[in-house]
Formats: C-alpha cells, structure tokens, sequence
C-alpha cells in the first residue's frame, strides 16, 4: 500500500468517502485496513481511525462500535503518546454513544493525566467533559421519567377519586 503515514491518513480517508454508507461495508473496509496495518504499522491505526470515525453515521451498529472500542482500548496501552492521544479522542467520540463500555477504562485513563504532552491532556478534557455531558442525560432522563411516572400515579388517583 503506502509507506508514509501521513499518505496513508488521507488516502484511508479518499477511500472510506467512496465506500457505501452502510455499517457492514464500514466494517469490512475498517477490518481489512486493520488486518494490513497490524502487520506494518500498529501505531498509525488509531490516527486513521479517529478521522475516519468523522465519516460514521448517527446509527452506528453494535460490531462497528466494538470495533472502534478495541482498537481505542489497545491503543491506550501503547507506548507512543500520539497514539494514544488519538485513542483518547475515539473514546471521547464513543461516550457519545454508549458510556458503559467506557467507565472500566478510567483506570487506564486516570494514569494518562501525568503525562507531560498538552494534546493528550487536552483529549483527557475533552473526554471528561463528553462523560459528564452523558452523566448529565442520563440523570436528565431518569428525573424526566420519575416525574412522568409521579404525574401518571397522580392522574390515576384523581380518576379513582
């Protein structure tokens, strides 16, 4: 394929534009793209990936997510920094999504917060601040929910009166 990296982020890219919108097709090419690179060049795998993950629609299937999990997760145990940061910034686009499968990774995270770079600091943030936003839905739901189901017990009684 391509030696530079920096060729491969935006032919990856080219390519990825040309390939049906369909969460099947995105798999395939992403799983071919992975099985290529693990061999030549694992540390350039999250940096397509983060781009790539631009090119997702809202309605992202289970197997695509888990796809973007693992490789974010592996990379998180990297020793490149750049790597890593670019790891980050997939989660951050994952929490968006679903949060569970991302909270056993605090751990990892937390560990991060002491490295001397401003990029994967600045990730960390952006991270955070995604989990919060979700923290924050997910408690907005629940007390919408607990208040509909007061106001229904409300009704109920009122009708049975």
């Amino acid at each position: 394929m391509i030696s530079n990296v920096f060729k491969m982020n935006d032919m990856s890219v080219l390519l990825y534009c040309f390939v049906q919108s369909s969460n099947n097709s995105h798999h395939s090419v992403l799983t071919k793209l992975a099985e290529y690179m693990s061999a030549t060049q694992r540390d350039a795998l999250p940096q397509i990936l983060a781009r790539l993950f631009l090119y997702e629609g809202d309605d992202i299937s289970a197997d695509l997510y888990t796809f973007y999990y693992q490789h974010a997760a592996r990379a998180l145990h990297q020793s490149s920094v750049t790597t890593r940061t670019k790891a980050i910034s997939i989660l951050s686009y994952l929490v968006r999504i679903r949060l569970e499968p991302i909270l056993p990774l605090i751990p990892v995270l937390e560990k991060q917060i002491y490295q001397d770079n401003w990029e994967l600091k600045g990730q960390l943030l952006i991270l955070t601040a995604n989990i919060l936003l979700q923290f924050n839905m997910q408690e907005s739901s629940a007390a919408g929910a607990a208040s509909t189901l007061s106001n229904a017990k409300d009704t109920e009684q009122d009708l049975d009166s």
